[in-house]
């Protein structure tokens, strides 16, 4: 499978749709994506597109309750979600065919109809504070945002899609109003559509639904402003029998060049049971139970890192030996068998996501909604081979300096600069 047939239509609005009929399911997902997330907040208002997307499932004129929601969608045996990201919000209905249309009813009557009821928001923020306190009780999760805050400090790119609790509680029906004016609206909003269906039907049903979405225009995305000439290090200090850190450099956008070899890297690094990392950290040195690099990208920026729980009096040998396989691999090029196995994984992976309606779905409306296009499968597939022994070497030596690097750990740990040391010692 090297092609994903598909359409895209935009409405008499603006909402762009992309269809992606498949055959031999029975299965339809609809998907509709807002240009919505933490990037688009400040300081004040942290957390609200977060909790806007719980507050969509809350009730609209036609459906008061929660309860009217989700009895809808399970009696006909669906499914449904959404999550909030740092540039976009995802909403989720999955059905078998025949209920492709109350999908399609369904989410369109909660993203253009709901009541945000006052005391249904101030019972809700019980929950967004629980939510908040279950991922800080678990420092494997929580590293994620230590990790955003040490890359981007003091920008909305470093504050948790989450928000605070102090944001949280400061959150009135007139700021989730406000945040729908300023982004809901036509303009960036993307319904993608994937399983077994007639498109022009489809296509019907939708510019049915949702010919009432606003149509006001929507600011572009703020820009993140970080410099940095030094090693950067962040302690959340914790009491636990474990530390957590992630350990990277900021990397490339999903438009640059190099993006394919930057995953590569990765995916070399520490990407699986025989990966670089996961060999020398947990198989030889028995450092940790879990190790694994990844990287990631947005609109505007992107990062490369290593995630890792170590015993606590082992964190600094666990970070020395992953500053060494980062300098090992810029000073070495990397063996054709490993990189071929890399390519394999990232290949094999997209490709057998791609079998299911909500990867499907999920891979034509975020393309659509953040790069404006859909890059064919085929495509892709010929950028990862392309690839090099002498493009991952010239991108690791891009990335991987020590005014670049920076480090957050989770753990009963004090001393920045003992890290801050090690950092600048085992780096170049």
């Amino acid at each position: 499978m090297t092609t994903i047939p598909h359409e895209k239509s935009t409405l008499p609005n603006g909402i762009r749709l992309i269809t992606l009929p498949m055959t031999g399911t029975e299965a339809v997902t609809v998907m509709v994506y807002i240009r919505a997330g933490s990037r688009f907040e400040n300081e004040r208002n942290n957390g609200i597109a977060h909790f806007l997307e719980h507050m969509f499932f809350k009730g609209t004129q036609k459906r008061p309750t929660t309860l009217d929601i989700s009895r809808e969608i399970e009696e006909v045996g669906g499914e449904f979600n959404a999550w909030t990201s740092e540039e976009y919000t995802g909403y989720y209905f999955k059905v078998t065919r025949p209920h492709t249309e109350l999908a399609i009813d369904l989410v369109s009557d909660m993203l253009l109809h709901s009541k945000f009821d006052p005391e249904e928001i101030e019972r809700e923020k019980g929950v967004i504070l629980q939510e908040i306190n279950m991922y800080r009780d678990d420092p494997r999760s929580h590293i994620y945002n230590v990790w955003e805050a040490v890359l981007y400090p003091g920008d909305q790119a470093g504050r948790p899609v989450i928000g605070s609790p102090e944001t949280v509680k400061s959150f009135t029906r007139d700021t989730f109003t406000n945040f729908v004016q300023q982004r809901y609206q036509a303009q960036g909003t993307v319904v993608a559509i994937a399983g077994n269906f007639k498109t022009p039907k489809v296509a019907e049903i939708v510019t049915s639904y949702f010919k009432d979405a606003p149509t006001g225009a929507i600011a572009p995305q703020p820009t993140i402003h970080v410099s940095q000439s030094m090693p950067n290090v962040l302690i959340h200090h914790k009491k636990t029998d474990q530390a957590h850190f992630a350990l990277g450099v900021r990397g490339y956008d999903m438009f640059h060049k190099d993006r394919y070899a930057l995953q590569l890297l990765a995916v070399i690094l520490g990407g699986g049971m025989s990966s670089r990392l996961f060999i020398e950290i947990r198989e030889r040195r028995g450092l940790a139970y879990y190790v694994g690099t990844r990287a990631d990208n947005a609109t505007d920026t992107g990062n490369l890192a290593t995630f890792a729980g170590v015993q606590t009096d082992k964190a600094d040998a666990a970070i020395t030996t992953t500053l060494q396989e980062y300098v090992k691999i810029a000073d070495t090029p990397v063996d054709i068998a490993e990189l071929t196995k890399a390519k394999e994984m990232i290949k094999g992976g997209m490709l057998l996501g791609l079998e299911s309606s909500e990867e499907r779905a999920t891979w034509g409306g975020v393309q659509e909604l953040l790069r404006n296009e859909i890059t064919p499968v085929g495509e892709i597939i010929k950028r990862i081979d392309a690839v090099t022994p002498q493009d991952i070497k010239r991108v690791a030596q891009d990335v991987f300096n020590k005014r670049a690097l920076n480090l957050a750990i989770i753990g009963p740990f004090q001393n920045r600069e003992m890290f801050a040391t090690i950092l600048e010692k085992h780096f170049r």
